[in-house]
C-alpha cells in the first residue's frame, strides 16, 4: 500500500515536471539564489576581522603603500608617536575622491606592486571603494563583501546559462546551482576580500564559451567574428583573475584545438589558435606588467614545487583535505575522477561536463603542488564546475533512484556545509582580541616588527586614540622602553628569538604576557619595577 502510494506521488510529480517545468525550474533556481544569498549575508554579518592579505588588498588597490612603508623609519629616527586612527588610515582607504579612484587605476595598470597577482581584482576594488574614506573594519567589510556578492550573483547566472545547456531535466538545474554554490569553500570563498571570487565567476563564464564554441565544432560550423569577440574576452579577465588560471585556459583551448584538428576543421584550428594569442595580448593590453608575474620570486617556488617529488606526496594531503573540508567526500571525487578518465579513454566521446570536471580536478591538484602556501584559496574557484559531476551521473539514473541519489547528494553537500570547520575568513575571535586592548587603551603601545607590511596582522587591534610607536631591533626597543613607566609591547614572533626578548625586557621591568595572536604576534605588559 505504501510503495503504491509513493509511486502515485512520483507520477504526480513527473507529470507537474513534464507540464510547467520550465517554469518550475526557473522558480526553483531563484529560491536556490535566495537561499544561498541570505546564508552569505548571514556570514557577512558574522565576519568580525580581516586577514593580513584582504588589508594588503586594501593597500595595493589604493596605492598607499608609500605611506604605510615610512611607519618605523619615522618612529625609529624622529621618535614619531602615531594613534591608532593615524595608522589605520594609512593601511586603508584614506582618498575619498573618483578621481584618486581613477588615478590608483592607472598607477595599477603600469605595475600594481604585488608581482603574484595582477592589477584586475585591485582595480575593481578601488572603483568599488570610489567615493569612501574609513577606518571602520565593520564598513570594510560589509562595503568590500558586497562586491563579492556581485561577482557571486553573475557567477549564479553563467553557471545556469552554463547547466541550460549541458543537463537534461529541469529538476537538476536548481539542485546543480544549490550543490555548486552551498558548500563552505564557495561560502568562504566570498567572504575573502581577495581576487579569488573574481576568479570563480571569470572560470565559470569562460567554460560557458569554451561549450558554445566546441558545440559550433561538433556541429562542423565554423566559428564566427561574434563567437571570437566574446571568448576573447573572457579569456582575457580569466587570465588577469590570477596567474594559476591561465592552466585551466591552456587546458581548454587545448581540448577545442585537438576537437577541431580531429574532426580536420582547419579553419578554426587558425581561429582557436588566434584566440588564444589575441586573449595574451588582450591581458598584456589590460596590465602592462602582466608577464612579470611568469618570472617573479613565487612563480619560481611554484615551478620548484611542481617538479619536486616530495612536495607531490605532501600536496595529496593539502588536495584531500581541501576536498574533505569545503566541498565534499574526497573518496567519491577520487572515484568520480577514475570513472571519468575510463570514460573517456574508452568512448573516445567528448562529453561536456566530464571533461570539465576532469581538467577542473587535474587544474586544482596542480594548484595544490604549485601554491606557496598550503591553502584552500588557490582551488575555490573551480569547485562549482568540479562538483558538476555528480548531477550529471545522477541525470544518468532513472526512476526513484533518480531523487534518491539527487537527495542523498544535497543531504550530503548540507551535511558538509554545517559540519566544522564550517566558513573561512570569518575571524570571529578578533571581536575578543579588539577587547583586550580596549581595556588597556590609556596604555602606549611600542610594536615590534622587522617590516612594515606585517603590521596588516594585527591592525584590527588598533584603537583610534591609543598612542603607538614603531621599531624594527630589540636595541631600539630598549631605547624607547626608557621613556615609559608602564607600557604595551606587541611583537613579532616570528622575527624574533621570543626567550631572548623577554629576558632583554625583564632586566628593567615586571612582564605579564596577556596573549599571542595567532602564530605571528604577542602582547605584553610591563611595568617599570
Amino acid at each position: 500500500m505504501a510503495t503504491a502510494t509513493g509511486r502515485f506521488y512520483l507520477n504526480n510529480f513527473r507529470e507537474v515536471l513534464r507540464q510547467y517545468g520550465d517554469g518550475v525550474s526557473r522558480l526553483l533556481c531563484i529560491l536556490v539564489f535566495a537561499v544561498l544569498l541570505s546564508v552569505r549575508l548571514e556570514n557577512m554579518r558574522q565576519k568580525a576581522g580581516l586577514h593580513v592579505d584582504e588589508i594588503l588588498s586594501i593597500q595595493n588597490a589604493d596605492c598607499n603603500g608609500d605611506i604605510s612603508n615610512q611607519l618605523i623609519e619615522q618612529s625609529e629616527k624622529y621618535g614619531k608617536e602615531y594613534i591608532g586612527k593615524e595608522v589605520k588610515e594609512h593601511y586603508l582607504w584614506n582618498e575619498s575622491s573618483v578621481e584618486a579612484a581613477f588615478s590608483d587605476v592607472k598607477k595599477l595598470y603600469i605595475d600594481n606592486r604585488d608581482r603574484p597577482h595582477t592589477n584586475l581584482y585591485y582595480s575593481c576594488l578601488r572603483l568599488w571603494f570610489a567615493g569612501i574614506t574609513t577606518t571602520d573594519i565593520r564598513i570594510i567589510i560589509d562595503h568590500g563583501c558586497r562586491l563579492n556578492l556581485l561577482f557571486f550573483t553573475f557567477s549564479f547566472i553563467f553557471l545556469y546559462m552554463l547547466l541550460r545547456r549541458l543537463l537534461d531535466g529541469d529538476f537538476l538545474i536548481p539542485f546543480s546551482l544549490f550543490i555548486a554554490f552551498a558548500n563552505t569553500g564557495s561560502i568562504s570563498n566570498t567572504m575573502f576580500l581577495r581576487p579569488y571570487q573574481l576568479q570563480e565567476t571569470l572560470l565559470i563564464l569562460f567554460t560557458f564559451l569554451f561549450v558554445k564554441c566546441n558545440e559550433c565544432i561538433a556541429d562542423g560550423r565554423q566559428l564566427d567574428q561574434k563567437m571570437l569577440y566574446g571568448l576573447v574576452t573572457a579569456t582575457g579577465l580569466t587570465l588577469l583573475s590570477g596567474y594559476y588560471a591561465t592552466i585551466y585556459v591552456l587546458m581548454l583551448f587545448g581540448g577545442l584545438f585537438v576537437r577541431a584538428d580531429y574532426a580536420k576543421q582547419h579553419g578554426n584550428c587558425v581561429w582557436i589558435s588566434g584566440a588564444l594569442v589575441l586573449s595574451i595580448l588582450l591581458a598584456r593590453s589590460l596590465f602592462q606588467g602582466f608577464f612579470y608575474g611568469f618570472s617573479c620570486g613565487r612563480a619560481g617556488e611554484s615551478y620548484r614545487n611542481i617538479s619536486s617529488l616530495c612536495k607531490i606526496n605532501e600536496s595529496m594531503g593539502v588536495f584531500n583535505n581541501s576536498l574533505r573540508s569545503y566541498l565534499f567526500d574526497e573518496t567519491l571525487i577520487w572515484l568520480a575522477f577514475i570513472w571519468v578518465a575510463v570514460l573517456l579513454l574508452t568512448r573516445r566521446q567528448f562529453i561536456h561536463i566530464p571533461v570539465i570536471f576532469l581538467c577542473c580536478f587535474c587544474w586544482s591538484f596542480l594548484c595544490s603542488i604549485a601554491m606557496p602556501i598550503p591553502s584552500v584559496r588557490y582551488i575555490m574557484p573551480c569547485f562549482p564546475l568540479l562538483i558538476q559531476i555528480f548531477p550529471f551521473l545522477i541525470s544518468r539514473r532513472s526512476g526513484s533512484l533518480y531523487y534518491i541519489v539527487a537527495g542523498a547528494t544535497a543531504f550530503l553537500t548540507v551535511g558538509y556545509w554545517c559540519s566544522p570547520p564550517s566558513v573561512k575568513y570569518l575571524f570571529t575571535k578578533q571581536a575578543q582580541q579588539i577587547q583586550l586592548l580596549c581595556e588597556k587603551k590609556s596604555l602606549p603601545v611600542v610594536v615590534l616588527a622587522d617590516e612594515n607590511w606585517k603590521f596588516c596582522y594585527i591592525l584590527h587591534l588598533f584603537n583610534d586614540e591609543q598612542r603607538y610607536v614603531f621599531v624594527s631591533s630589540t636595541k631600539t626597543l630598549e631605547s624607547r622602553l626608557k621613556t615609559y613607566d608602564s607600557v604595551l609591547v606587541l611583537y613579532f614572533t616570528v622575527a624574533y628569538d621570543e626567550n631572548q626578548l623577554l629576558q632583554i625586557l625583564r632586566k628593567d621591568f615586571m612582564v605579564t604576557k596577556l596573549q599571542s595572536f595567532g602564530d605571528f604576534f604577542s602582547l605584553c605588559e610591563l611595568k617599570r619595577k
